[in-house]
Order: structure tokens, then C-alpha cells, then sequence
């Protein structure tokens, strides 16, 4: 199937080339970028016609730090983003629909929020959060991640008092009377999203977790990223790609298997950490990857490897 995407300007990043004005799509892949009569002149007759009014189109980005798993874990929650959410009644709406879903031993959850955004142009309180999950634990997360807010039952479950004084790190909403409202700001907010994160992957099955990988990635396609690495090295959320990783080494291995007798050499090589020249043991050196690499293509014939996996020496097993 072919597709021609005219009607645009086409930024390919090629060092050589400017914008183009057409795209030829074959099969889901692009074929061909160039004029319009250069695109006309390749298609297959009958290739279908997309008009995109003069919008701009840019390669897909590479985000080169961000938390993979967070996003899918988030997006498994209620949707409480705006517009889409676009007052505080409509939050409460899909939190209740989320209390439906969630596991007891979960706190129910909700993400996406920014209050000036909010009809109210305020956070929701402990009070709307109550109102709408009255009986368990339940948390909205700012689309920052650097505050939520807490309804009565995971203000309670999480040690937080009215009274007490803002922790080191983080500082508590308060209302008139000087009562915790429910929002909670910075450094609580982190501990509490790590430990609900490391909970409910846990409580999950291989399925679950692969369709944590899964929605994360439909996510960032939307927003246009292509390739994603991620910046979370907590053990427990690495569980989440367990089944994509055996399948991309399952691909690697079918690969060398099939093109080693061409003469092509597929390796799989896994670097499983972060890459900093400093010499403290902590991070990968940029050499010593090299190195590997270089091993890797002059290895013996006799008794050789297709994979890799490269960690940093103080890593934790």
C-alpha cells in the first residue's frame, strides 16, 4: 500500500538537504521524500493522497532521558489530564470509575492535573478526593510529578497528620483552619509515588506488566518520540520490560542465526547503566564500551558471542 503526503513542509534533518515539500509512505515506511512531481514519479498508480494544509513535519524524537515505566504506570490510572478533564466534578468522575478497577491492595490513582487549567483554576482537596473515593486510599498526581494530592484515607495510611510541620524536602497544602487540604508537594510526593510504583508492579502479573511497556509506548507516539531511554535504575521497575527485552533477545538470536551464514554479524549488546567517563566505578566509560564493541566484531570464529551486557562495577544485583 502506498501513500503520498503532500501539502507540507518536511524537515528531514539531513545535513545536505533542506525541507522537501513531499513524502511517499510504502507499506508504513517511508519511501521516498522529494518534490511533489519527483514523489508522483516513483508512487505506485492508485497511491492514495493525504493534504496536510502546510503543517510541518519533523523526524521522530529520541528522548534521551525519561521514565518509561512511570508513564505506562500513570497512563493505567484515570486520565485526569486537561482538557480532557476540564473541572474538578469530571476528576471525581474517573476517579470513581478507577475505584472500580483497582485492586484493594492499590491505592486508587489518578494523573495529568494542572490547576490553573482547572475550571476552578485551583487543586482539587482531601474534601473532592473523599467525596469521590470515600472508603480507601486514593491519590491524583500532578502532571509535574512534583505534588498530588491525598485523600483522608492515604493522608492516614501515609503517617501524614493534621498539626504536623512541613517535612524536610516537601511542604503540605493547609486550608483556613491550618488542616492538611490533601496536597502535598516535592520531596513526600516522591517517596509516596516510589513506594505505590514498587508496590503494584510487584502485585502484577507478566501480562500486567507488559502492558505497562505497552501503553508508556503508545503515549510517547502520540506526542511524536519514537525512541525512548530510560532514566529509571530502580530494580523493581525494570520488571515491567521483562518480556520485551526476551523478545528483542529472542529477535537478536533468530538474527545472528540466520545472517552469520552471509556473512553479517548481529550482536545484542545491553548497556545497563549510566555512560560517565569519571573513574568512581559508578557509570560505564565511554572507552571501555568502545572496547567491548571492538572485541565483540574480532572475536575468535572458534568460540564467539552474539551478546553483551554491560554494567557499571559498584551495580547492586
Amino acid at each position: 500500500m502506498e501513500l503520498i503526503v503532500e501539502d507540507a513542509v518536511f524537515v528531514t534533518m539531513a545535513e545536505s538537504a533542506g525541507p522537501t515539500g513531499c513524502m511517499l509512505v510504502r507499506d508504513g515506511r517511508i519511501a521516498a521524500v522529494g518534490s511533489a512531481e519527483e514523489i508522483r514519479a516513483v508512487a505506485a498508480p492508485g497511491a492514495g493522497v493525504v493534504r496536510l494544509g502546510g503543517a510541518t513535519i519533523i523526524p521522530g524524537l529520541i528522548d534521551g532521558h525519561c521514565h518509561v515505566s512511570d508513564v505506562g504506570y500513570l497512563a493505567a490510572g484515570a486520565d485526569c489530564s486537561q482538557p480532557s478533564a476540564p473541572d474538578i466534578p469530571t476528576i471525581q468522575a474517573r476517579l470513581r470509575e478507577a475505584a472500580g478497577r483497582t485492586p484493594e491492595s492499590s491505592w486508587v490513582t489518578g494523573s495529568g492535573y494542572v490547576e490553573y487549567k482547572l475550571r476552578e483554576e485551583q487543586h482539587p482537596t482531601r474534601v473532592d478526593l473523599d467525596e469521590a473515593v470515600p472508603n480507601r486510599p486514593a491519590v491524583l498526581y500532578h502532571t509535574s510529578l512534583h505534588a498530588c494530592v491525598l485523600n483522608t484515607a492515604a493522608l492516614r495510611e501515609a503517617g501524614f497528620e493534621d498539626g504536623q510541620p512541613d517535612p524536610v524536602g516537601g511542604a503540605f497544602g493547609r486550608d483556613r483552619q491550618g488542616r492538611l487540604d490533601g496536597v502535598v508537594y516535592e520531596g513526600p510526593m516522591f517517596a509516596l509515588f516510589e513506594r505505590n510504583l514498587r508496590h503494584d508492579i510487584a502485585h502484577m502479573g507478566a501480562a500486567q506488566r507488559a502492558r505497562l511497556a505497552e501503553m508508556a509506548g503508545q503515549r510517547f507516539a502520540a506526542l511524536g518520540v519514537t525512541s525512548a531511554c530510560d532514566a529509571d535504575l530502580r530494580r523493581d521497575t525494570f520488571a515491567a520490560f521483562a518480556a520485551a527485552k526476551h523478545g528483542l533477545r529472542a529477535l537478536a538470536q533468530s538474527m545472528a542465526r540466520e545472517l552469520g551464514p552471509q556473512g553479517i554479524h548481529v550482536a545484542h549488546v545491553v548497556i545497563d547503566g549510566r555512560i560517565d567517563a569519571r573513574s568512581d566505578d559508578s557509570g560505564l566509560a565511554p572507552d571501555a564500551i568502545a572496547e567491548t564493541y571492538y572485541r565483540i566484531h574480532t572475536q575468535s570464529r572458534s568460540a564467539w558471542t552474539f551478546e553483551a551486557d554491560l554494567r557499571p562495577w559498584a551495580e547492586k544485583f
